[in-house]
């Protein structure tokens, strides 16, 4: 089952408490409308009426609010009938404003129970098929009632996930003064691609972290691997793979120091430590004389995908040989993630690098003969 994970409502198309003119149109019930929806990739969508419009007493002449069948979506968005504005044949009715609240706050509360009960609610409401937007990314639902309307995805996201949101047809124009039957909708989406960074600091010279170091040989390095982690519903869309492989040039030697992994929630409330070769329910670590390959159990798994746009960091450390590279090319250390999740074909791979520099300078001294003795001569660099 999917479930919409989110933490924030990305749009809401309703119309609130709206008063129409004394001598402006009043809404024509025998049309229909359509919703056109606008989205950045092919994605599969659905969407169900939820509620009927009509003109609440409570809301002036001409108000226009949502009459629902029952108290299942607005119970579900925390409502109650005292928050209605008006019952009609015993229908509740409520105005715009409330509910795109109601949703925006429940989402912030708690969002994975909200989101598991929208998901329940679109199987067991739905009343149009799911429709694909099309290559050039959009989609039309055309010969819709007049009403109140939910479009969500309709299958879990991979990369990009499109917010649910609420549409009114019809809706007021921007100068209030008419209604509009056809809805255009640029939704937004967050982005569910998680991140990878590398950074490195000479703790023998007490360096900071960049992608880039300075070092001498037998200076100690710490290399710090660091990855935003997005939400994501963990039973649906959960992690299935999330590895990492360390690439070294031969001039930086692995120490024996134990690989540490550090993962936090969004506000840094809750935090677990992983240790190489102690938490070995959560994590593997294997090394090689060139790489690192860095891999979690199903356990681990489990606990990044719950961590909910959180922070996943990885440090090391390394030391740096005579068979550094001198100069500018560098010695390079080099990262890939892997990463998938449960509703993917195909891994997709994430890379990132940062270099540690050296420099030698060769003195040389000579002395013509007969022109004092060469051990009297000295050389002090600057």
């Amino acid at each position: 089952m999917f479930s919409f994970f989110l933490a924030i409502l990305a749009l809401t198309v309703l119309t609130s408490a709206v008063v129409v003119s004394a001598n402006g149109p009043l809404v024509d019930y025998d049309r229909k409308g359509s919703i056109t929806v606008y989205t950045e990739c092919e994605v599969p969508l659905v969407c169900i009426k939820v509620a009927d419009i009509g003109m609440a007493t409570n809301l002036g002449a001409k108000g226009l609010a949502y009459g629902f069948e029952n108290m299942e979506l607005p119970n579900l968005l925390g409502l109650s009938v005292g928050d209605a504005v008006d019952v009609k044949g015993g229908h509740p009715c409520f105005d715009g404003s409330v509910l795109n609240s109601a949703l925006i706050e429940r989402m912030a509360s708690n969002p994975v129970e909200t989101c598991e009960a929208i998901s329940q609610f679109t199987e067991k409401n739905g009343q149009t098929a799911g429709i694909s937007s099309n290559e050039s990314g959009f989609v039309v639902f055309s010969d819709m009632e007049l009403g109140l309307y939910l479009v969500a995805e309709l299958t879990a996201p991979t990369e990009r996930m499109m917010l649910p949101f609420f549409v009114s047809i019809p809706t007021t124009s921007n100068t209030g003064d008419s209604w509009l039957y056809d809805a255009e909708v640029s939704p937004k989406s967050r982005d569910l691609v998680p991140t990878l960074e590398k950074k490195v600091a000479n703790i023998t010279k007490g360096g900071h972290d960049s992608h880039i170091a300075f070092a001498g040989i037998g200076d100690t390095l710490r290399f710090t691997i660091v990855s935003s982690v997005p939400s994501i519903d963990p039973e649906a869309n959960g992690f299935t793979q999330f590895s990492y492989a360390d690439m070294k040039d031969d001039g930086l030697d692995y120490l024996d120091t134990k690989v540490s992994v550090r993962l936090s929630d969004s506000d840094k409330t809750t935090e677990s430590v992983w240790t190489e070769g102690q938490d070995t329910d959560m994590m593997t670590v294997h090394r090689t004389d060139t790489q690192l390959l860095i891999s979690f159990t199903p356990a681990g798994l489990e606990a990044i995908s719950r961590c909910g746009d959180g922070t996943l960091s990885i440090e090391y450390e390394c030391s740096l040989n005579r068979d550094a590279s001198i100069g500018k090319e560098g010695n390079d250390n080099e990262v890939a993630l892997t990463w998938a999740r449960g509703t993917m074909t195909n891994a997709r791979t994430l890379n990132s690098c940062c270099h540690v520099y050296s420099y030698a300078i060769e003195l040389s001294k000579s002395s013509e003969p007969d022109r004092g003795y060469f051990s009297h001569v000295s050389f002090f660099l600057k």
